[in-house]
């Protein structure tokens, strides 16, 4: 399975390397600016932003995930990356505020049980 979309308050929502042991919630979580979705469900990035254009790519992670179990395993891989770029206001609160990276229920969850049937139904 890809890796959601985080949407912590920084320029590509990601959680940033430089607060590990010293920025604690609460968060407040917020839109990827000039990230939005296509009718077909792809993202897209506003024109001359390369942030959001890298957001619109996926992330590093998936890339890697993509190119792991996709390319040298041949494992399907669920695609639930762009459901959840423009997701940001269905975050989970928790005793410190909102947490940028988990889902609440009924959201995000719910697409990827149909994503893997989907997937299950094709395998």
């Amino acid at each position: 399975m890809e890796t959601p979309k985080q949407h912590f308050d920084s320029p590509d929502g990601d959680f940033d390397e430089e607060w590990v042991g010293v920025r604690r919630g609460p968060f407040t979580c917020q839109p990827v600016a000039g990230v939005s979705l296509k009718a077909d469900g792809s993202a897209a990035a506003e024109a001359g932003s390369e942030q959001a254009a890298a957001v619109a790519r996926g992330t590093w992670r998936n890339a890697a995930v993509h190119s792991i179990l996709e390319k040298q395993y041949g494992m399907p891989v669920l695609p639930v990356y762009n459901t959840t770029v423009t997701a940001w206001q269905y975050h989970r609160n928790n005793s410190q505020g909102q947490e940028c990276s988990h889902y609440c229920f009924p959201s995000a969850p719910q697409l990827w049980v149909w994503a893997f049937k989907r997937s299950l139904d094709a395998h």
